[in-house]
């Protein structure tokens, strides 16, 4: 009885191999180039185990073609097993390696220790004779080569989507909300909305483009996926970037940004409607274009909106208030001036109630603002005042258009009550010293039945020690009613493109009066009105209009 010198099992009298540890019994030479005589086989085994040099081509395992290792396709070539060895099972294992593939090793037996690819099979060339039969494996091999072709497959795939993780991040990405460092995820940064501030477009060629609503230059850069998301690269900085629910989140100097990807648009067609990003924006929706980051066009581009900040204070009644402030522009084409308050609607909401609009007695204020009629181009600051909890949940403020609604495009910002920015630096119109819309009409004509020649201008000082100016018109009734200029007709007056406000002397004038009275028809008389001036370097321009047919006749004056 023999035992083997492995394992110390008890082995049979012919036995070749251990069956217990698969150790060979065959002391193999040192010598890999001399070839070993195997012992002889059982009777049912017919196969011949040599070295690889000496097998003849048709018992050998095909091995010439495409092959893989180590999960990378490589050029047509030999396999060479380690160590030169090659293992051909016995014919009852009914193995059939795949053609044109990777090599597979054979169906390990029932009796043997697992293979492994680093080592061959057995020490020297193992076995040739047949033991006792293994058990039937068909079906694992089987299994063994589709699930090569599998591994194939996904290593294949892992591959191609090297090195930037997939399509999932391919695509324009936008800022939908941000946490200031509260813990408070909102849409408001400080006063601004974040919704569309920021942008990036990631490519699948492994580039992106980072561009903000507030600045001119596009910045390129590098992205690589990483374990958790993205990482960017640009030639200043590097972001790390978390992928989660759908959402890229930047964590940067204690602020968490949300993006989310905006589907059919890119760097090139954003929804931001201002910065470096308006320029390229060929969205025909207005609702898209008008509606983001506190500011964009409303009443189908008629006019635009710029939501500049907010502060807190008391109303008439002594109650919280906040106070929204916007740059109305107005962008008519053509010559109509225009009032916020006329062209304009708006509301704000907080904790899903909408909140009352008040108003309060400081003079300083521009919520009188939205009254002046603009020229067109001009800019307005102006204000929208509302009663409101100075504890609760964030105001969001919308502004449209009053004669499109929100189909026409609609501005929204959110402030965080107890964050709020302030307000705005007072906006400084732009001195006009040459204006031109006055110059385009007639300085007499008829309105609507009505003969009117607007005639000179006086300086003077009103009743508060201002200086003003006094404009003269003749006024003739060619309807067949009595009535006033005033009831009739519109008299404007602007300065730097923006209308002025009336004003009064302490003692009116007979021309003054004369602007309230009665004319009976066919009656012409001098009317006259006093104007508060914004400064005495400007021209002004006066014009009467009517309320019904758009004319208008006027006169430019100049100071000396």
């Amino acid at each position: 009885m023999a035992f083997c010198t492995e394992c110390g099992s008890k082995l049979p009298d012919d036995a070749v191999f251990c069956p217990n540890c698969g150790a060979s019994l065959i002391t193999a030479p040192k010598n890999e180039n001399v070839s070993v005589e195997a012992p002889a086989a059982p009777a049912q085994a017919d196969s011949t185990v040599t070295s690889a040099a000496n097998v003849p081509m048709s018992e050998t395992v095909p091995v010439s073609g495409s092959f893989q290792t180590s999960g990378v396709f490589e050029t047509q070539g030999t396999y060479t097993p380690p160590q030169q060895n090659i293992f051909i099972p016995p014919q009852q294992n009914s193995y059939a390696p795949p053609y044109q593939g990777a090599y597979v090793p054979p169906q390990q037996p029932s009796y043997g220790a697992p293979n492994t690819y680093s080592q061959p099979p057995y020490p020297g060339y193992g076995p040739v004779a047949a033991q006792t039969s293994p058990k039937k494996s068909g079906g694992k091999i089987a299994i063994i080569v589709i699930s090569s072709v599998v591994v194939l497959i996904v290593l294949a795939l892992i591959l191609l989507l090297k090195p930037f993780g997939g399509s999932r991040y391919v695509g324009y990405w936008e800022s939908v909300a941000v946490d200031v460092g509260d813990g408070v995820v909102s849409q408001d940064y400080y006063g601004t909305s974040i919704v569309g501030a920021l942008g990036m477009q990631i490519n699948s060629d492994g580039t992106i483009y980072l561009a903000s609503s507030s600045d001119t230059e596009i910045i390129e850069g590098k992205w690589e996926k990483s374990d958790d998301g993205i990482i960017i690269t640009t030639s200043d900085n590097t972001y790390s970037m978390d992928y989660d629910d759908d959402q890229l989140i930047l964590l940067q100097e204690g602020e968490t940004y949300y993006f989310e990807i905006i589907e059919d648009h890119d760097i090139n067609n954003p929804t931001v409607p201002h910065g470096s990003l308006a320029d390229n924006n060929v969205t025909d929706d207005p609702a898209v274009s008008g509606g983001i980051a506190g500011s964009g066009a409303v009443g189908y581009d008629s006019f635009y909106i710029t939501v500049t900040g907010a502060e807190d204070f008391v109303d008439v009644d002594g109650e919280s208030a906040i106070r929204i402030y916007y740059d109305f522009t107005n962008n008519y084409s053509d010559d109509f001036a225009s009032a916020a308050y006329d062209v304009l609607s708006y509301y704000a909401m907080q904790d899903g109630s909408y909140l009352t609009e008040t108003y309060s007695y400081d003079y300083d204020s521009v919520a009188s603002n939205s009254s002046y009629n603009i020229r067109p181009g001009v800019t307005m600051q102006c204000c929208s005042e509302f009663k409101y909890d100075p504890y609760g949940g964030s105001v969001d403020f919308s502004v449209y258009s009053y004669y499109d609604d929100e189909s026409g495009g609609v501005v929204t910002a959110s402030y965080i009550p107890g964050s709020l920015p302030g307000a705005p630096a007072p906006y400084v119109l732009v001195p006009i010293t040459d204006p031109q819309w006055t110059k385009s009409i007639p300085g007499e004509g008829d309105l609507d039945g009505f003969y009117v020649a607007v005639t000179d201008g006086e300086l003077v000082t009103d009743a508060n020690g201002d200086p003003a100016i006094r404009i003269y018109y003749q006024f003739t009734n060619n309807n067949t009613y009595t009535t006033s200029m005033s009831n009739e007709l519109s008299p404007f007056t602007y300065q730097d493109g923006v209308s002025l406000d009336t004003t009064y002397e302490t003692v009116d004038s007979e021309t003054d009066i004369n602007y309230y009275a009665d004319v009976a028809p066919g009656s012409t008389i001098t009317a006259s009105c006093v104007y508060a001036l914004r400064n005495q370097t400007s021209p002004v321009e006066a014009e009467v209009e009517t309320y019904t047919i758009g004319l208008a006749v006027g006169q430019t004056y100049f100071f000396n």
